[in-house]
């Protein structure tokens, strides 16, 4: 006997609207480009500190004016990569992007899905509907064109056909579709990624703990050496500055938490749409559902704007 799981019609990132494929790329493509100019600056950040841990007079005195030069260089190229940090805007088209890409989605697999505020209404109205709350997201966000800087995908239809299959389809079809495609892809992401980022929280906090008891070492060690070539001591306080700065930015821990919660959360959603027999019923649920999986992207993108 064919169950609701047997009749799902698969789902790909192309079946879902044009600009939610465009604001999803472009959000992708900034956060790269931003962290990719974090981890930059860093890295002259610990370069300037290994310099100025020179003893400037072991150097030969012919060569001691490259120290100070070569600190100023590093700074300059730090102080132009903040400014073109800024200037680019990367991290505001991180958030505005995924924003728009998260909204969108939920409001396709609504629409897909006959949910509320799609309920009730004929296919027409619902169509219009759609358009309609599709255009006011991304108003609200504005993202201007140079967001989606030439990217086709924005421009093409945004009902798709599948979309729209899926919409005239039986119950049992958008259960399995929406079970298949949405809740267990979304559960397994949030599953995987929380235990990425709780890994990657445990190692930095021990190469934090390393590094400081390295600084006292390195303390202890200047008391009898304090002529020696190389003083540590700044290179490894600057290094755990930026570590720590870099577990800021990344927020290992706080996402670990929150990702895990959301993936419990639709573990226990999963194991009630079994039990719905009801367009009424699949309403209410699909609200709750995508409730909890965008509940996660808010607090994500709150904390995000707060620091």
């Amino acid at each position: 006997m064919q169950t609701y799981k047997d009749k799902a019609i698969d789902v790909g990132r192309e079946d879902l609207p044009g600009i939610y494929y465009s604001a999803s790329e472009a959000s992708q493509c900034a956060q790269r480009t931003f962290l990719l100019l974090i981890r930059i600056n860093i890295g002259l950040l610990v370069l300037l500190a290994v310099i100025s841990a020179i003893n400037i007079n072991s150097v030969e005195k012919q060569y001691q004016y490259l120290i100070p030069l070569s600190s100023a260089i590093l700074m300059v190229i730090s102080i132009v990569i903040t400014f073109a940090t800024d200037i680019g805007k990367y991290e505001k088209k991180w958030y505005d992007g995924r924003a728009i890409a998260e909204s969108l989605k939920t409001l396709s697999w609504k629409f897909m899905l006959k949910a509320e505020p799609f309920f009730g209404l004929s296919k027409e109205n619902a169509e219009t509907k759609f358009l309609n709350d599709f255009k006011e997201i991304k108003n609200a966000i504005r993202p201007t064109g140079e967001l989606f800087g030439g990217n086709t995908q924005a421009n093409e239809h945004q009902l798709t056909d599948k979309m729209k299959e899926i919409y005239a389809s039986d119950l049992d079809t958008r259960k399995g579709t929406y079970e298949k495609n949405r809740i267990n892809v979304q559960k397994q992401w949030y599953k995987n990624n929380s235990g990425i980022n709780s890994s990657k929280a445990g190692r930095f906090f021990w190469v934090i703990i390393g590094f400081q008891i390295f600084t006292v070492l390195a303390a202890i060690l200047m008391i009898f050496m304090p002529d020696s070539f190389f003083n540590p001591t700044g290179l490894v306080t600057t290094t755990v500055a930026v570590v720590m700065t870099w577990m800021r930015v990344k927020q290992y821990r706080n996402l670990a938490e929150s990702y895990g919660i959301t993936s419990t959360e639709l573990s226990l959603i999963e194991d009630a749409i079994s039990n719905i027999t009801t367009n009424e019923k699949f309403s209410s649920f699909v609200a709750e559902s995508e409730t909890a999986i965008s509940r996660e992207h808010t607090l994500w993108r709150a904390r995000r704007t707060i620091q």
